[in-house]
Order: structure tokens, then sequence, then C-alpha cells
């Protein structure tokens, strides 16, 4: 009797887990930046942040959805031919890199505003599922 006790506490237990699982992680879909933004930050000012105190940067800006909005300063196509952009100051040392789930048409030289989520910071910013919310010549 006390076996099937337990075995019926834990499979409701499972069931439990499984349900959960589905309602708040399954289907919550896709993670999409066209949601609202965390933050709205330049571009120089998120490189800036990351150069000067990477921790903290990380633990402020690390998986939010950020308005990076900035100077265009190259576009170019990675290995899975998703467009990227460089923005930021051309004198800086760190910029920001950017990989857009949508595409953008702009030139280098435009002021863009891109949303997308931060990932962190190698030899630049990191900022991917890039969606342009404005591009101004």
């Amino acid at each position: 009797m006390k076996k099937t006790l337990w075995t019926i506490a834990a499979a409701i237990f499972l069931t439990g887990i499984i349900g959960w699982y589905y309602v708040f992680i399954y289907s919550s879909g896709p993670r999409s930046a066209e949601r609202k933004e965390d933050l709205r930050i330049s571009a120089d000012s998120l490189a800036i942040r990351f150069e000067s105190d990477e921790a903290g940067a990380n633990a402020r800006f690390l998986r939010k959805v950020l308005l990076v909005h900035g100077t265009l300063l190259e576009i170019s196509t990675n290995q899975q031919h998703q467009q990227t952009l460089l923005v930021g100051d051309a004198g800086a040392f760190v910029k920001v890199f950017i990989t857009m789930d949508k595409p953008i048409q702009a030139n280098p030289g435009d002021q863009v505003e891109i949303k997308g989520f931060c990932d962190g910071f190698l030899s630049d910013v990191v900022i991917t599922g890039g969606v342009p919310v404005i591009a101004n010549p």
C-alpha cells in the first residue's frame, strides 16, 4: 500500500514539474528584442562602461534588452548569413558589435537605433537578436 502511495505521489510531482516547465519555459516562445527595452543607452556609453568596469556592466546589462543608439561604422555578414553592425565612436578602442535578426537599411555614418540582447564583452560589447528601430542619414 505504501509503495502505491509513493508511486502516485511521484507521478503527481512529476506531472507538476512537466506542467510548470510547459507553462513558464516552453510556451513562452523564442526570445525577441521587439518587446519593450529594459534600458536605453548610447553605443559610446555602453562601450565605456564595459571597458572601465566589466563586472559592474555585466551585472547591469547582461541578458537585458537594450536600445542602443549611435553612429553606424560598418555593415557586414557573418558565417550564418546574418547582418552584423559595428556601432560607436570610430576613434574608440571598444565598440558595440550587433548581430541582427532583422536586416537594417542604412549606410556607414548614419545614426541608428537598435534593440537587442546584451551578451557581454569580448573585444567589443556583443549584442544579439538586433531589431532596427530607426535609421537616419
